[in-house]
């Protein structure tokens, strides 16, 4: 009975944090070694046929053209955070999908409309303040958006989920 009750109190917890495994499909960790960026799910261009995915080596995603967004983040104080716009990044590997899904090497799931980052112009952000962000402090990957320019839309409970760090795989549903 204990037992149960204390998953019915995961369950719980789970749904509540926002924290999505739909649409997973054992694909939790699915963190790749000596891949810096896995992204699958509903693209059109592969690098890898068997997998099905699109995998960005670290030089290929520097080499992108780059935005920044000067913001604070509820872990961050304002900085400038410099990466390549996740529009153009699944634009480059072909998607169609209506919901794009994170994954961080600690295994945290969240998912984001893609009209989000159409309207408000989301990063993956490799760099802060001329720094190349490291694993220790939220890298290598950091999903942003302006939440300073946007309070009342990006300063929420619902939009804090969205700014995922240590990023190394997107799924596009």
């Amino acid at each position: 009975m204990k037992l149960l009750r204390f998953v019915a109190a995961v369950v719980v917890l789970v749904s509540a944090s926002g924290v999505s495994l739909a649409g997973v499909k054992g694909k939790v960790g699915s963190c790749k070694p000596g891949v810096f960026l896995t992204v699958g799910g509903k693209i059109k261009n592969m690098t890898n046929a068997v997998d099905k995915t699109y995998e960005f080596t670290e030089q290929e995603l520097l080499a992108m053209q780059t935005s920044t967004i000067e913001t604070s983040t509820a872990w961050t104080a304002k900085s400038a955070f410099v990466g390549p716009k996740l529009d153009d990044l699944l634009k480059k590997v072909g998607a169609s999908g209506e919901t794009v899904q994170f994954v961080a090497l600690n295994d945290y799931i969240a998912d984001m409309p893609s009209s989000v980052s159409e309207k408000y112009g989301a990063i993956l952000a490799h760099t802060r303040n001329d720094k190349r962000l490291l694993v220790r402090d939220h890298g290598p990957l950091f999903v942003m958006l302006p939440r300073d320019k946007y309070p009342a839309e990006l300063n929420t409970p619902l939009a804090a989920r969205w700014y995922v760090w240590q990023v190394c795989r997107i799924d596009v549903q």
